[in-house]
Parts: C-alpha cells; structure tokens; sequence
C-alpha cells in the first residue's frame, strides 16, 4: 500500500505590493485592477502562509524553448504565451497541504470506513476518484494522517517542499484551495474528476482565475526569464530568456569547467539550485547535498521564483502520450536536469521523493 475532531477555519487573504526590484507593466485580468511584473498576493491558509508572483504580463509573449544540450544552445525553437498569469514563489511545502487537505476532511471529501471507497482515508492510504493522492506511509512523506480527523505537517519540515505526492494529488489540491478561498466551486479549474478518476478525461478551463498546475510551457517561461543579457539566448531583449542548457538565472551552462575543477559551472549552479553532482571535467562529483532543501535555501531568479532549478522535480499540467510533464531537477540528482530546456515525463499516478509541485493562477 502506497505511502472529527475540530473544525478549522481556513481564511485566504490577498495583500498585493511592488518588488521594488521587479520591472515591467502590464494591465490586470479577473478581478480588475492593474498589476505589473513582480507584484505579489500572500495568501495565507490556517496556519500557513506562501506568495503568487505576478510572472506574465503580456497579451503575447513568443520565447525560446527546447535547449539542444550542449554548449552552443541553440534553442531555436519557440513558443507563445497567450494567458496572463501568477505562479507560487516557491515550490509547494508540507504545511500548505497539511491545511488544504484538512479542509478537504473537514468538508467530508475522505470516506475513512469504507476501504473501497474511491475516496478512502487511512493513516497509510488517502484516495480521490480511486487514485491515490500521498503515499502517506512512505518515509520521504512528511505530511500525515493520525487516524482521528488531523493532516500535520512534521515537526521540522513544515517549509520543505511536499514529495510524494502523485499528479492526481497536486490536481485536486488545485481545486481544494480554490473552494477554500471562493467558499464555492465557481472557479474550479479543473473538472472531469470522477469517481473512477483517469488523468485523460481531466479538463482545464484557464480562464477561470482558481488555482492550477502551470503548463509546460508557462513553466519554462518562468524559468528562462531574466533582466539581463548574461548566458541568455540572442535575438531577445527586454526581457532576456537564460539558455536552454542552464540552470534558472545561472551565469553559465550546467557543465561549464573551463577554468578546471567544474568551475564556473560548479559556482552558477550553486547559487541558484539544489543538486547531488556536478561535472568536474571527467566525472560527476559530490556536492555535499545528501537530503532536500527548506524552499528558499537558494537565490531566486528574476522574477522572484525560488528553485525553479533543483530541490525537487515539479508537475506540470501538460500530457504528454499517457503522460504528464514534470519539469526541473532535484536535490538527488545530477546538473544534467537543472537545465531550464529540459523536459520529461512519468505516470501520473506515481509518487516519488524528489517529485513535488508548484502552482500558477491566471490573472
């Protein structure tokens, strides 16, 4: 098996401000209002609290994407954003979903007698449409069910991004939060969520301003963009998109050992992620990281975006075949998957301990 009491009351507060160090304009979307690149909302949930990040602006944007992997970084291939849109300064941490999924209890969305329920709660097992959502008894999991009506966070590990959480999980944690905030289900994203759940008949509706996966590409968006021409594609300005074959904000590629020693590759990557190995010139060398990070241990990019390279892999939306894309790099892995190009794929059912998410919402 994969890893009534008190009812809490959750409040979702939006307080927007300017990141003097943002730049960038742009009018605001539901909700009315103007907003600009970098503007934030804090939205705090029980006892827990994280940002959104106004991150795209424009009525169309067209970037680079698809890196080639190696030094030259072609990254000739593009895309084009149509939809305005925040996206979570951090990746999504332990103690968020400890308090979307207690909401989901309180508001009776667990059956925890019956075990064929397709929404079946145990202290092991945690269910939606038959899909599991946290291997809750896997050691990595740090968010837990105590068989008496309360989801925590451990004790020490509320900032740490959640793991093993499968796509299905982050989906309907989505949805979750939304209702917590709206008090209804009017803008629920996604839909198609049955009893008998298959991630293909899922539906998005972008247009309503609930709470989502980014896409695939909303995510390397996000990732490339910079305020500066360092390591970044040509042909762009204004702003600057960092090359496919390196980590979010870095200063060179993840391989870079032209001075010896890994370096400055080593040094770049550094600053910006959390990550196992880096190339030495011959062979893939230790960094010291032997576990996953609090959210924040690194430099953010541009856009105030916190590991968008390293620290954990992250869902998107996007399928792919019977897939869904994950974008990212982790804390277990090699500066192979640091770079902002790179784009893969798993179940969507599976859950794994350098596996988590993040979320956007559309402006």
């Amino acid at each position: 098996m994969r890893k009534i009491a008190v009812l809490l009351l959750f409040v979702i507060v939006f307080a927007e401000c300017k990141d003097p160090g943002s730049g960038g304009s742009g009018s605001g979307g539901s909700g009315g209002g103007s907003a600009s690149i970098g503007d934030r909302e804090t939205v705090t949930v029980g006892s827990a609290s994280f940002d959104m990040i106004y991150v795209q602006d424009q009525d169309s944007v067209t970037f680079p994407v698809n890196d080639d992997s190696n030094s030259n970084g072609m990254d000739d291939a593009t895309a084009t954003l149509t939809t305005k849109f925040f996206m979570s300064e951090t990746e999504v941490t332990n103690a968020v979903v400890a308090e979307v999924y207690q909401w989901a209890y309180d508001h009776n969305r667990f059956d925890t007698t019956n075990v064929s329920a397709h929404n079946y709660l145990s202290t092991t097992t945690v269910k939606h449409g038959g899909q599991e959502l946290l291997d809750l008894d896997y050691s990595y999991c740090k968010v837990n069910y105590d068989g008496s009506g309360h989801f925590t966070a451990d004790n020490g590990y509320d900032d740490h991004p959640v793991v093993r959480i499968s796509w299905y999980g982050a989906v309907i944690f989505c949805n979750w939060l939304t209702e917590m905030r709206d008090g209804n289900a009017a803008n629920v994203v996604y839909g198609g969520i049955a009893t008998n759940w298959i991630h293909t008949n899922t539906t998005e509706d972008v247009t309503k301003n609930g709470y989502r996966l980014p896409g695939s590409y909303e995510w390397e968006y996000a990732a490339r963009y910079r305020s500066d021409s360092i390591n970044t594609v040509s042909g762009y300005s204004g702003p600057w998109y960092t090359r496919g074959h390196s980590a979010s904000d870095a200063t060179t590629f993840h391989n870079n050992n032209s001075s010896g020693g890994g370096e400055p590759g080593k040094s770049a990557n550094n600053a910006v992620g959390v990550y196992s190995y880096y190339w030495n010139g011959s062979s893939w060398t230790a960094t010291g990281v032997t576990e996953l990070a609090t959210v924040k241990t690194k430099r953010a990019n541009d856009l105030g975006l916190f590991d968008m390279s390293g620290n954990v892999r992250e869902w998107c939306f996007t399928q792919s075949d019977s897939y869904r894309i994950y974008r990212g790099g982790d804390w277990n892995s090699s500066a192979i998957y640091l770079q902002v190009g790179g784009v893969y794929r798993d179940h969507p059912h599976l859950e794994y301990y350098d596996l988590g998410f993040r979320l956007c919402r559309t402006k």
